[in-house]
């Protein structure tokens, strides 16, 4: 007779669609800022990201996805900080992952097919009952992604001949006091 069950390493995966969304503002500014990146040296997985002004439209953004995970999982967040990538023609972005927030989120105003997905990966000690450690998802144009912080991912080679450009950010949960 079974006594209990517990789910020990389920990742949560939320996917959603945001609507009346200004995308031609983030895209404006995302490629007047493409070149001021957070670092310069190509070692570093930041020399992808680049820093962005916030404006209405981004705040709009962040408030309705930090709402939808809010609702969704019954927490407080706090934006941590965020940032643009731009991913030219034959552009990845190389496996990591957020280990210093709790929630990590990624935001699609622009992209075109075959222009990357996101690929998450986990510890070949947790692969599922299919022999699978990793999940890939196709990124439409309003689409987010949040999962943990600790999740490895990466972004796959853009094939598209058009720029993709993609938000994230990285929400802690607030603590009660």
């Amino acid at each position: 007779m079974i006594t209990q069950q517990k789910v020990l390493f389920q990742i949560p995966l939320l996917i959603g669609k945001l609507k009346n969304i200004n995308n031609d503002i983030i895209i404006k500014d995302a490629l007047d800022n493409k070149d001021n990146k957070f670092s310069t040296d190509s070692f570093n997985t930041h020399s992808e990201d680049s820093y962005l002004p916030m404006s209405d439209e981004l705040n709009n953004i962040f408030t309705n996805i930090i709402s939808d995970i809010e609702n969704q999982m019954s927490l407080k967040l706090r934006l941590k900080n965020y940032w643009c990538i731009v991913n030219k023609p034959n552009a990845s972005i190389h496996i990591h992952d957020h280990y210093d927030t709790d929630i990590a989120i990624a935001y699609y105003p622009m992209v075109y097919e075959n222009s990357g997905d996101i690929v998450f990966q986990w510890e070949d000690s947790l692969t599922n009952k299919w022999g699978e450690n990793r999940y890939s998802i196709t990124p439409k144009n309003n689409m987010y992604i949040a999962f943990p912080g600790y999740l490895k991912h990466f972004v796959t080679t853009n094939l598209s001949k058009k720029d993709r450009i993609s938000l994230s950010a990285n929400l802690n949960i607030e603590k009660k006091s």
